[in-house]
């Protein structure tokens, strides 16, 4: 599966696996913004938007993007 994921300002437009000819045919996806980082949110609403992503995404960086994870534990260590 070739996932491309189209965005338009910021939002999440379109999911088209381009091995098949539906576009975004029950595709599942998931978004990971790390602006909520840069946009002044505080630590509960950066914790509150790591509350709505799966634990499978989470593992994924934790394992894989240690310092994006890192990013996002430090936002939240005072909420």
């Amino acid at each position: 599966m070739r996932i491309v994921v189209f965005l338009e300002g910021g939002l999440v437009a379109g999911v088209v696996d381009l091995d098949s000819p539906r576009p975004s045919s029950g595709i599942e996806y998931e978004v990971m913004d790390y602006d909520v980082l840069e946009g002044g949110d505080s630590p509960e609403e950066v914790r509150e938007y790591l509350d709505n992503k799966t634990p499978e995404l989470l593992a994924y960086m934790k394992r894989y993007l240690p310092e994006e994870y890192a990013r996002f534990q430090e936002a939240i260590k005072e909420s």
